[in-house]
Protein backbone atom coordinates (compact mmCIF):
# COMPACT_ATOMS: atom_id res chain seq x y z
CA UNK A 1 0.00 0.00 0.00
CA UNK A 2 3.05 2.68 1.01
CA UNK A 3 4.63 2.05 -2.73
CA UNK A 4 1.26 2.62 -4.26
CA UNK A 5 0.83 5.72 -2.30
CA UNK A 6 4.48 6.84 -3.17
CA UNK A 7 4.08 5.71 -7.01
CA UNK A 8 1.00 7.53 -7.66
CA UNK A 9 1.89 10.56 -5.39
CA UNK A 10 4.73 11.01 -8.53
CA UNK A 11 2.64 10.07 -11.09
CA UNK A 12 0.02 12.83 -9.66
CA UNK A 13 2.23 15.60 -9.19
CA UNK A 14 4.44 15.29 -12.49
CA UNK A 15 0.86 15.15 -14.26
CA UNK A 16 -0.03 18.32 -12.70
CA UNK A 17 3.01 20.25 -14.45
CA UNK A 18 1.60 19.64 -17.50
CA UNK A 19 -1.77 21.86 -16.37
CA UNK A 20 -0.12 24.19 -13.92
CA UNK A 21 3.08 25.94 -13.05
CA UNK A 22 5.63 23.70 -11.49
CA UNK A 23 5.96 26.20 -8.37
CA UNK A 24 2.05 26.17 -7.98
CA UNK A 25 1.86 22.52 -8.15
CA UNK A 26 4.38 21.97 -5.62
CA UNK A 27 3.27 24.86 -3.56
CA UNK A 28 0.20 22.43 -3.31
CA UNK A 29 1.76 19.51 -2.64
CA UNK A 30 3.28 20.77 0.53
CA UNK A 31 0.18 20.81 2.08
CA UNK A 32 0.68 17.42 2.58
CA UNK A 33 1.82 17.78 6.50
CA UNK A 34 -1.73 19.13 7.74
CA UNK A 35 -3.12 16.05 6.38
CA UNK A 36 -0.48 13.44 8.03
CA UNK A 37 -1.49 15.62 10.74
CA UNK A 38 -5.36 15.13 10.43
CA UNK A 39 -4.83 11.50 9.70
CA UNK A 40 -3.11 10.39 12.68
CA UNK A 41 -5.88 12.44 14.38
CA UNK A 42 -8.69 10.39 12.91
CA UNK A 43 -7.74 7.19 12.22
CA UNK A 44 -5.23 6.51 15.04
CA UNK A 45 -6.19 8.69 17.96
CA UNK A 46 -3.26 11.10 18.16
CA UNK A 47 -3.06 13.89 19.70
CA UNK A 48 -0.40 16.96 18.69
CA UNK A 49 1.12 19.57 20.97
CA UNK A 50 0.27 22.92 20.89
CA UNK A 51 3.67 23.49 19.61
CA UNK A 52 3.55 20.79 16.71
CA UNK A 53 0.26 22.68 15.39
CA UNK A 54 1.96 25.67 15.57
CA UNK A 55 4.83 24.76 13.79
CA UNK A 56 2.68 22.78 10.82
CA UNK A 57 0.71 26.37 10.45
CA UNK A 58 3.64 28.64 10.37
CA UNK A 59 4.90 25.83 7.86
CA UNK A 60 1.56 26.06 5.86
CA UNK A 61 2.56 29.72 5.36
CA UNK A 62 5.71 29.73 4.48
CA UNK A 63 5.03 27.40 1.61
CA UNK A 64 1.84 29.85 0.48
CA UNK A 65 4.51 32.46 0.19
CA UNK A 66 6.65 31.01 -2.48
CA UNK A 67 2.82 31.08 -4.63
CA UNK A 68 3.81 33.71 -7.00
CA UNK A 69 0.07 33.38 -8.79
CA UNK A 70 1.38 33.85 -12.24
CA UNK A 71 0.60 31.24 -14.72
CA UNK A 72 -2.63 29.35 -15.78
CA UNK A 73 -4.79 28.09 -12.70
CA UNK A 74 -5.85 25.10 -14.20
CA UNK A 75 -8.53 23.06 -12.48
CA UNK A 76 -7.25 20.15 -13.35
CA UNK A 77 -3.44 20.89 -12.58
CA UNK A 78 -4.98 21.90 -8.76
CA UNK A 79 -6.92 18.82 -8.36
CA UNK A 80 -3.66 16.57 -9.34
CA UNK A 81 -1.29 18.49 -7.02
CA UNK A 82 -3.65 17.98 -4.78
CA UNK A 83 -4.52 14.62 -5.02
CA UNK A 84 -0.63 13.89 -4.80
CA UNK A 85 -0.42 15.63 -1.31
CA UNK A 86 -3.02 13.36 0.02
CA UNK A 87 -1.24 10.52 -1.47
CA UNK A 88 1.60 11.87 -0.23
CA UNK A 89 0.39 11.81 2.96
CA UNK A 90 -1.21 8.49 3.38
CA UNK A 91 2.36 7.01 2.40
CA UNK A 92 4.05 8.82 5.04
CA UNK A 93 1.57 7.84 7.96
CA UNK A 94 1.37 4.38 6.87
CA UNK A 95 5.17 3.49 6.57
CA UNK A 96 5.41 4.40 10.17
CA UNK A 97 2.27 2.68 11.38
CA UNK A 98 2.97 -0.66 9.26
CA UNK A 99 5.34 -3.31 9.89
CA UNK A 100 7.22 -1.47 6.71
CA UNK A 101 8.87 -0.17 9.65
CA UNK A 102 10.85 -2.99 10.57
CA UNK A 103 12.04 -3.28 6.90
CA UNK A 104 15.87 -2.21 5.85
CA UNK A 105 15.91 1.31 4.55
CA UNK A 106 17.55 0.60 1.59
CA UNK A 107 15.44 -2.69 0.33
CA UNK A 108 12.51 -0.55 1.14
CA UNK A 109 13.38 2.43 -0.78
CA UNK A 110 14.64 -0.19 -3.84
CA UNK A 111 10.83 -1.59 -3.70
CA UNK A 112 9.37 1.79 -3.51
CA UNK A 113 11.31 3.08 -6.59
CA UNK A 114 10.82 -0.35 -8.70
CA UNK A 115 6.95 -0.31 -8.20
CA UNK A 116 6.91 3.62 -9.00
CA UNK A 117 8.59 3.21 -12.14
CA UNK A 118 7.10 0.32 -13.46
CA UNK A 119 3.88 2.10 -13.11
CA UNK A 120 4.79 5.06 -14.84
CA UNK A 121 5.80 2.70 -17.53
CA UNK A 122 2.74 1.22 -18.02
CA UNK A 123 1.16 4.77 -17.87
CA UNK A 124 2.97 5.97 -20.57
CA UNK A 125 2.22 3.20 -22.78
CA UNK A 126 -1.04 2.91 -21.93
CA UNK A 127 -1.27 7.32 -22.86
CA UNK A 128 1.36 6.36 -25.90
CA UNK A 129 3.67 9.09 -23.86
CA UNK A 130 6.54 6.96 -23.33
CA UNK A 131 10.00 8.06 -24.68
CA UNK A 132 13.36 6.45 -24.85
CA UNK A 133 15.17 8.29 -27.82
CA UNK A 134 16.86 11.27 -25.86
CA UNK A 135 19.93 12.68 -26.63
CA UNK A 136 22.89 11.93 -24.38
CA UNK A 137 22.68 15.04 -21.79
CA UNK A 138 19.10 14.20 -21.32
CA UNK A 139 19.90 10.74 -20.18
CA UNK A 140 22.65 12.32 -17.92
CA UNK A 141 20.14 14.96 -16.32
CA UNK A 142 17.45 11.70 -16.08
CA UNK A 143 20.44 9.52 -14.24
CA UNK A 144 21.06 12.51 -11.98
CA UNK A 145 17.42 13.08 -11.07
CA UNK A 146 16.64 9.41 -10.07
CA UNK A 147 19.62 9.54 -8.06
CA UNK A 148 18.97 12.13 -6.34
CA UNK A 149 14.91 11.51 -5.45
CA UNK A 150 16.03 7.86 -4.98
CA UNK A 151 18.52 9.45 -2.09
CA UNK A 152 15.47 11.82 -1.05
CA UNK A 153 13.47 9.29 -0.31
CA UNK A 154 15.86 6.81 1.72
CA UNK A 155 16.41 9.84 4.00
CA UNK A 156 12.77 10.94 4.07
CA UNK A 157 12.06 6.91 5.45
CA UNK A 158 15.32 7.34 8.38
CA UNK A 159 13.37 10.34 9.43
CA UNK A 160 10.19 9.03 9.45
CA UNK A 161 11.76 6.01 11.43
CA UNK A 162 13.48 8.55 14.15
CA UNK A 163 11.03 11.49 14.51
CA UNK A 164 7.63 9.58 13.20
CA UNK A 165 5.31 11.13 10.64
CA UNK A 166 4.24 14.43 11.80
CA UNK A 167 7.69 15.69 12.88
CA UNK A 168 9.60 14.58 9.18
CA UNK A 169 6.50 15.64 7.17
CA UNK A 170 6.92 19.17 8.90
CA UNK A 171 10.72 19.24 8.95
CA UNK A 172 10.46 18.61 4.58
CA UNK A 173 9.25 21.81 4.47
CA UNK A 174 12.60 22.90 3.94
CA UNK A 175 12.74 21.58 0.60
CA UNK A 176 10.68 24.60 -0.70
CA UNK A 177 13.62 26.62 0.43
CA UNK A 178 16.32 24.82 -0.76
CA UNK A 179 14.97 25.17 -4.20
CA UNK A 180 14.85 28.94 -3.74
CA UNK A 181 18.08 29.00 -2.79
CA UNK A 182 19.23 27.31 -5.97
CA UNK A 183 17.28 28.93 -8.21
CA UNK A 184 18.80 32.35 -6.82
CA UNK A 185 22.26 31.11 -6.89
CA UNK A 186 22.24 29.17 -9.98
CA UNK A 187 19.66 30.37 -11.99
CA UNK A 188 19.51 34.58 -10.84
CA UNK A 189 15.97 34.00 -10.00
CA UNK A 190 14.49 37.15 -8.11
CA UNK A 191 14.55 37.53 -3.95
CA UNK A 192 11.57 39.13 -2.81
CA UNK A 193 9.71 40.34 0.81
CA UNK A 194 7.29 37.38 -0.09
CA UNK A 195 10.35 34.78 -0.43
CA UNK A 196 12.01 36.25 2.78
CA UNK A 197 8.78 35.80 4.80
CA UNK A 198 8.15 32.09 3.30
CA UNK A 199 11.79 31.10 4.78
CA UNK A 200 11.22 32.96 7.97
CA UNK A 201 7.94 31.41 8.60
CA UNK A 202 9.01 27.89 8.03
CA UNK A 203 12.45 28.39 9.52
CA UNK A 204 10.44 29.35 12.73
CA UNK A 205 8.45 26.02 12.26
CA UNK A 206 11.46 24.31 12.58
CA UNK A 207 13.04 25.52 15.22
CA UNK A 208 9.49 25.37 17.56
CA UNK A 209 9.77 21.04 16.56
CA UNK A 210 13.64 21.03 17.33
CA UNK A 211 12.98 23.09 20.53
CA UNK A 212 9.80 22.10 22.22
CA UNK A 213 9.50 17.95 20.57
CA UNK A 214 12.20 15.63 22.28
Amino acid sequence: MATLGYGATALLLYLSYNYIPSGMATTIHFIYPVFVILGCILFFKEKPSIPKLIAVILCLFGVLMFFDGKGNTDFTGIFLSFMSSITFAFYTVYLDKSDLKKISTIKLTFYLCLIAAIMMLIFSLITKTFVINMKPLGWIMALLLSLSVGFGVTLFQFGIKAIGPQNTSILSTFEPITSVIIGVLLLDESFGIKTFLGILFILLGVIIISFFEK
